[in-house]
């Protein structure tokens, strides 16, 4: 299988063709470095399951513990300083053939200058990854690692350098601020806002009598605003501070998820129809780009570049696409 990378940047084309060796397509999920000159490859069942492709030289680096290899990656995420990659992943101990293998669930914080695991924060023995999603904050001293355990979900917030996990978190979902210095976790309607630390939080309570429930979540870049997407396809800021909403608007016809802004908060996209990705104006609310024409199959991922123009998605088509996020161009 190939997976055709198309990048268009500075006005010029490149076509970076990446081999990846596996029975059927899988979806690809993927995402910027912080200096835009990476690229994050992973996906379940890829082999190699997860790996970091350098946009200017091509060149691959592709985690590897010891001498064993990796599948079924779940989640993974590039440290704020670009030096590291955090992955979620199924450790194989048993050299092929797989018929009995040996294996154990892995999440490692992996050095890309080094070459090596700096971090392991699990390693039991199981052939099933729990792990849905892990992510830095933005100043890289904490990862949010969300777990499915039997029939729940853990929320769990680690301090990565020192080895431990700080605490257990209540809510359906959770997230950093664009900061990192805060969290939210949405339970049903209600939201709490709290620092890293716990010292401090605040709650926000909502009312779905309607059952226009929240889909997704983020806090804009000056910590002061949660921004909420409804199953109905509604935005919804709130002043945090105050715990009133000051805004409401429908943008679309479906449930908003992701929501996602640019580095500095001016834009934020949403992904329509699984296959459109739109750019909306932070203040008015209005549409500015739609992006459609290059994948066939649902997105899996879409992220704006740190500089905020550029934008990439990955396709259950097996396929990864740079795009001019102003004008809307691969």
């Amino acid at each position: 299988m190939k997976i055709l990378l198309v990048l268009k940047l500075e006005a010029q084309v490149k076509e970076i063709p990446l081999t990846v060796t596996n029975i059927k397509p899988q979806p690809v999920y993927v995402k910027f470095s912080p200096n835009s000159k990476r690229i994050l490859f992973y996906g379940k069942a890829l082999a190699p399951t997860c790996y970091v492709k350098d946009l200017a030289t091509g060149y691959t680096i592709t985690p590897r513990y010891a001498i064993h290899d990796l599948y079924n990656t779940s989640a993974a995420d590039f440290h704020p300083s670009g030096d590291y990659i955090v992955f979620a992943a199924v450790e194989v101990l048993k050299p092929p053939p797989y018929n009995n293998p040996d294996v154990r669930e892995t999440t490692c914080v992996w050095s890309l200058t080094e070459n090596g695991c700096e971090a392991s924060l699990s390693g039991k023995e199981s052939n099933e990854n729990s792990i849905i999603d892990a992510k830095f904050n933005k100043i890289g001293t904490h990862l949010l690692i969300i777990r499915g355990v039997g029939n729940g979900i853990n929320r769990e917030l680690w301090d990565w350098m020192e080895g431990g996990k700080t605490r257990i978190l209540a809510g359906n979902d959770v997230g950093f601020s664009y900061e990192g210095d805060y969290l939210w976790a949405e339970s049903y309607d209600d939201f709490d806002i709290l620092n890293t630390d716990g010292t401090w939080s605040k709650k926000i309570k909502r009312n779905s009598s309607d059952g226009d429930f929240p889909w997704a979540a983020t806090i804009a870049c000056d910590n002061n605003k949660l921004v909420i997407g409804t199953y109905y396809g509604n935005i919804e800021i709130w002043d945090i501070k105050s715990g009133q909403m000051v805004k409401k608007s429908k943008i679309q016809t479906k449930s908003i998820e992701p929501l996602l802004f640019d580095k500095i908060c001016r834009r934020f996209l949403t992904i329509s129809d699984n296959i459109l990705v739109k750019i909306w104006d932070f203040e008015t609310l209005e549409l500015q780009t739609t992006l459609k024409g290059h994948h066939t199959r649902a997105l899996t991922e879409a992220q704006f570049s740190p500089n905020g123009y550029y934008l990439v998605t990955g396709s259950k088509d097996s396929t990864a696409c740079i795009w001019d996020s102003r004008t809307g161009e691969r």
